[in-house]
């Protein structure tokens, strides 16, 4: 795994600023060009994001709630397809 605190819950992933959440992201080497392009990605998608530290961390699912969750249809979004 690329990421360096695998077992990690959201609130050791950053730190809160006087700008908002701020990501801290650890990486067991550096990063290829296409996998800083994902990492730019992510980081626009969740940007305005801030996690809610009083509370348990959950996977809620967003794309599809009338069906739930399904890894092709995940698959699919990760790939560039319509979401």
């Amino acid at each position: 795994m690329l990421f360096t605190k695998k077992e990690a819950l959201l609130d050791n992933c950053g730190y809160n600023t006087n700008f908002g959440w701020e990501w801290s992201l650890g990486w067991r080497r550096n990063l290829f060009d296409w996998e800083q392009v994902q990492l730019k990605k992510l980081l626009e998608e969740v940007h305005n994001l801030c996690p809610v530290l009083e509370k348990a961390d959950r996977w809620i699912w967003i794309k599809d709630l009338s069906h739930g969750f399904s890894v092709s249809y995940a698959y699919m979004i990760l790939r560039g397809g319509r979401g």
